[in-house]
């Protein structure tokens, strides 16, 4: 994104990218696990068990998703960077539930118990941030 203005939409089109992400990089584990588990299973002569080549397919996706991912990275770490910034008109309160929300995922009960308040006064805390978010 290339406005500064940082609004509802745009934090939750944040929160998606970070999901986005975080299931990319779930499967770029597995692939690396199951290309692992294929590789410990070669002879002496470095020759597969198996089918070799559905190894070499597996390693290719893994490479091709792994690009995929540091291009979103990159994207991803400009936008918090940007939203980061903005978060310095808000009061430590309203940033922490933004950081937990909107940067590390965690749902909304989630939210409640970690900062010690309700599930009600969240959503005022939420609120209130994005009104000054909107203002500055």
């Amino acid at each position: 994104m290339k406005n500064n203005v940082i609004d509802k939409t745009r934090l939750k089109q944040f929160r998606a990218q970070a999901k986005e992400m975080q299931l990319i990089a779930e499967t770029i584990n597995a692939m690396r696990e199951t290309i692992g588990a294929k590789v410990s299973g070669m002879d002496g002569t470095g020759r597969s068990q198996g089918d070799g080549t559905a190894t070499e397919r597996t390693v290719e996706k893994l490479l091709s998703l792994e690009n995929k991912y540091l291009g979103k990275l990159r994207e991803y770490a400009d936008e918090r960077d940007v939203i980061e910034r903005a978060l310095g008109v808000l009061d430590p309160n309203e940033r922490a539930l933004i950081r937990l929300y909107y940067f590390d995922l965690h749902n909304w009960e989630e939210v409640a118990k970690l900062m010690n308040y309700s599930y009600q006064h969240i959503h005022r805390i939420h609120a209130a941030a994005l009104e000054k978010l909107k203002q500055s």
